[in-house]
């Protein structure tokens, strides 16, 4: 029997196979690779500038450092950073940073750093420049910023505050009277208020009164403030936001036996039972999350807004506070209500 059919068969049988394996590849090449394209940890340098005062306020610039260094030892990513003592310091701590190899850099010295950034972000479009709790003039390509809702973490101050004062009469201290430290007091303001409409509250400033050293560097003067208020004004709890001058504050609570909050990282330890709770504004947390956005190559230009909705604002665990129960959970509750937006806290913008 002739074998030719079988081979006539067997050819285009393969025939077949081939052309299907040419249509399948051609329609494969020809759909877009929606796969993300991720940076590699080795391309990145962040570069840091603190807020005034820089490493060992055992407060927001401690943080940022220890977010860098969570980074470093986690991802191996390099960092270099500066620290900002003065305020005209800016600008050129910045290009120390960038002749070091820094291509992600953030800002932290708020409104002092607006007009360096600017400056060198037009300069340097290589860099991307992260400004920290400052709008920028532009969100040039190569800028974003960050903020938090920090008049939010302030009403459950307040509120707090309010709940636990046994005089009716509370206050705050800040380091210098600008937008990003009014929004504090706006909040803790709306918070104590929220519970008792007739508290007093006293808004002080360590910048109001003369000395050679800088308002968000001076316990000396914060603490002569907070003697003042707890001596001669009936205040028996102050909230201090005022950097490393807060250290000020919390040895009058401690001096006249009252009770004072802290402000940036976790401060209840520094002098146990004189500090009531503490906000503490993660920004560990906030530079592993922009890290992400680095990474995944979906940093942009525009304001990263972080609230009460994460791990980003909170009050600390009160490990050395005795706190009535039932205030605490007054407060968990206020916090469920603003996240839910069923509690519009005041801010600068609507004033």
């Amino acid at each position: 029997m002739s074998n030719r059919p079988t081979n006539s068969y067997l050819i285009v049988y393969l025939l077949i196979i081939v052309l299907i394996a040419i249509l399948l590849g051609s329609c494969s090449s020809s759909q877009p690779d929606n796969r993300q394209i991720e940076l590699s940890t080795s391309e990145i340098v962040f570069g840091l500038v603190t807020a005034i005062g820089g490493f060992g306020d055992r407060s927001y610039n401690d943080l940022l450092f220890n977010g860098l260094v969570a980074l470093k030892a986690k991802h191996n990513i390099d960092f270099v950073v500066r620290e900002l003592h003065q305020e005209t310091e800016g600008l050129h701590l910045v290009q120390e940073l960038i002749h070091q190899g820094a291509n992600y850099l953030f800002a932290a010295g708020g409104y002092y750093m607006v007009e360096p950034i600017d400056q060198l972000a037009r300069k340097h479009p290589e860099v991307f420049f992260i400004i920290l709790n400052s709008d920028p003039i532009e969100y040039l390509p190569n800028v974003a910023s960050i903020s938090f809702n920090k008049n939010d973490g302030s009403f459950l101050v307040g509120a707090l505050a309010a709940l636990e004062t046994q005089t009716n009469v509370i206050a705050m201290i800040g380091g210098q009277e600008h937008p990003s430290q009014k929004e504090f007091f706006l909040g803790f303001q709306a918070g104590a208020k929220y519970i008792n409409p007739q508290i007093k509250i006293f808004e002080k400033y360590v910048s109001y009164y003369e000395s050679d050293l800088h308002p968000f560097l001076n316990p000396t003067i914060a603490y002569e403030i907070a003697s003042n208020l707890y001596n001669y004004e009936q205040v028996d709890l102050i909230f201090a936001v005022a950097l490393a001058s807060n250290l000020g504050v919390f040895n009058a609570a401690r001096n006249y036996r009252q009770r004072a909050i802290g402000c940036g990282a976790d401060q209840d330890h520094l002098i146990p039972g004189s500090i009531l709770t503490s906000l503490i504004i993660r920004m560990d947390n906030v530079i592993i999350k922009i890290l992400d956005e680095i990474i995944q190559q979906r940093i942009t230009n525009k304001k990263y807004v972080f609230g009460l909705d994460g791990e980003w604002i909170q009050l600390s665990p009160m490990h050395y506070s005795k706190i009535n129960p039932g205030h605490l959970e007054v407060v968990e509750s206020l916090k469920k209500r603003i996240i839910e937006k069923k509690i519009i806290v005041p801010n600068l913008e609507e004033k």
